[in-house]
């Protein structure tokens, strides 16, 4: 699919009709051959009246938010302004930026974790896709078969997805001996993400005496815009073979810009 230039590239699926295809719902138009068809979603509003769109990728709407906060992080970096500090060494954020500095720590935070969200939602998706009855995997030193449902449940964690289910189902070698560089700035994305969702008092306000840094220090050091193309250098390993159009090509340019 990837001569298909589609309305959206976070859509879910499509298709270029190459025949007769019947008419989504009787007495309604029929798809003419060279068209494009998308999944398409129907849902109710408040008031009950019926609301169809065609269906977007759950992973790719938490990919753009990922892109769309690193590209805001990335702007209000640039606009916050320091001076020296009076009391000693180093330099103070101006108090007239701490709105765009406290704007820059939320956006990280954002980007961070639907960067993170948007891999372990792919992963949920080929899962549904690929698994149609069971599927073996190991837990606690015994093999059980889970089906797709279960394979998605929260206590089976994003890693043994990415490095035990996914390469199985799509028949790929596993990412952390393809690639380990990648699998390595995963793991560090993925601790930052940790701190985020499960903040403890020493990475929010760390002591003087001890070395760890606060989860802002790292968020100030590093390349937020990194970040999210991490996660898409993540999925793009995993779909650039599936025959799902070139998005990730997209993800990249908007985030390149």
């Amino acid at each position: 699919m990837s001569d298909i230039e589609p309305i959206d590239w976070r859509v879910q699926a499509y298709l270029r009709v190459t025949g007769v295809f019947p008419p989504p719902v009787p007495g309604k138009p029929s798809f003419i051959p060279g068209e494009i068809a998308y999944v398409n979603t129907v849902s109710r509003d408040s008031n009950g009246e019926l609301i169809g769109f065609i269906t977007p990728a759950p992973f790719k709407l938490a990919m753009d938010i990922a892109i769309n906060s690193a590209i805001k992080a990335k702007k209000l970096r640039k606009t916050i302004a320091f001076q020296n500090n009076p009391y000693g060494t180093g330099k103070n954020v101006a108090n007239e930026n701490l709105p765009h500095l406290y704007d820059f720590f939320e956006y990280c935070m954002i980007a961070v974790t639907f960067t993170l969200q948007s891999i372990d939602t792919y992963c949920n998706s080929v899962i549904e896709r690929k698994v149609t009855k069971t599927f073996p995997i190991k837990i606690k030193n015994k093999i059980k078969n889970y089906n797709a449902l279960q394979l998605q449940s929260d206590w089976i964690s994003t890693d043994k997805k990415i490095l035990e289910i996914l390469p199985k189902l799509l028949s790929q070698k596993p990412i952390n001996n393809e690639n380990p560089g990648l699998w390595n700035e995963y793991l560090t994305i993925k601790e930052i993400r940790n701190n985020i969702l499960h903040l403890k008092s020493q990475k929010a306000y760390p002591k003087n005496k001890t070395k760890e840094q606060s989860l802002f220090y790292e968020f100030l050091s590093l390349d937020v815009k990194k970040i999210a193309f991490i996660g898409i250098n993540m999925l793009e390993y995993f779909e650039k073979n599936q025959g799902n159009g070139p998005w990730f090509k997209v993800a990249y340019q908007k985030l390149s810009e």
